[in-house]
């Protein structure tokens, strides 16, 4: 005989011979539920959980497993790697770099399968990374072109896995023949593409007659900014706002091109002046890192790592 489980003091779950669960008698708002199955709590490894408005949320900054002890819908929101901002080349010069496009966001709701596990792999050192839970694809954002650099001044385009997926573009650089490059492209469709939603968009492009001045990376809620006056980058696209871990952040933003551009969704803002160092993108946030015009050492311009969420009650 199926044993009763107390979950909190309005629900009364219980198993049936075959594993599975049913309501014996629950309520909500005072009304009588009947037929519905609440999942069971289920297992991680490296990961944190937190309980946040009546949901179980699962956060990963890195490699683990999620394994559901019930078949049923779970929410998950994920980004992907943000693209690094870009430097002048080969040495410091008024042709600084474009900012970094954010990774794509992926949202939506899947049905897992009880007792099995799957893995969370972040996969950053593969060149392109891609971020994987449950067959999606997070994919990472482009690099922003290179200043003072004329067969590299183009905005890289966002990783895409085909039509309708793809990480947000970087920004465009001017190269040393004042000729400007182009802002990186994004394939994402920003709507649903296979039952879940993608974002990503296209990097900004650098001031059109003055080197000093380059995009802004592209971010998942919007293109990067261009840049409108030789002395000031574009900034970064805007990024995604999600709320599952108690306060609203947003997530794969664009980060500024050099220099002076600002970085929005969790980017990096750009170095102000020439051997500068840009501003640390936010972590976890697949954001891309801000624009410099400091090839010769670490500036802080690479794109942040990305992140998983994974969400559901339990009862009710």
């Amino acid at each position: 005989m199926a044993t009763n489980l107390n979950l909190g003091t309005k629900v009364l779950l219980n198993p049936t011979s075959k594993g599975g669960t049913k309501i014996g008698r629950a309520f909500r708002g005072g009304q009588r539920v009947y037929g519905e199955q609440f999942p069971l709590p289920a297992s991680s490894t490296g990961a944190t959980e937190s309980l946040v408005n009546g949901y179980t949320v699962v956060e990963f900054n890195g490699n683990g497993t999620f394994t559901p002890a019930t078949t049923t819908t779970y929410e998950f929101f994920m980004v992907g790697q943000g693209g690094g901002g870009a430097d002048a080349s080969p040495t410091p010069s008024s042709f600084g770099g474009g900012g970094g496009g954010g990774g794509e966001v992926v949202l939506g709701s899947l049905t897992l399968t009880a007792g099995t596990t799957y893995n969370i792999d972040f996969d950053l050192s593969s060149i392109p990374s891609e971020l994987t839970f449950a067959g999606i694809t997070a994919h990472e954002g482009g690099g922003g072109g290179r200043g003072n650099n004329s067969s590299d001044n183009d905005g890289e385009d966002g990783e895409t896995s085909g039509a309708g997926t793809g990480g947000s573009g970087g920004g465009g650089a001017q190269d040393n023949s004042s000729v400007p490059g182009t802002g990186g492209t994004s394939d994402a469709e920003n709507g649903v593409v296979g039952g879940v939603y993608r974002f990503g968009n296209d990097g900004g492009v650098p001031h059109p007659t003055d080197g000093n001045g380059a995009g802004g990376g592209g971010g998942a809620g919007g293109d990067g900014g261009d840049s409108q006056t030789d002395g000031t980058g574009g900034d970064g696209g805007a990024g995604i706002a999600n709320d599952w871990l108690g306060s609203t952040l947003y997530y794969g933003g664009g980060g500024g091109g050099y220099p002076s551009g600002q970085g929005f969704g969790g980017g990096g803002d750009a170095a102000t002046s020439t051997l500068g160092s840009a501003t640390l993108p936010r972590a976890n946030s697949g954001a891309g890192g801000g624009g410099v015009n400091n090839p010769s050492g670490e500036s802080n311009n690479s794109g942040a790592a990305g992140k998983v969420l994974i969400r559901y009650k339990i009862g009710s």
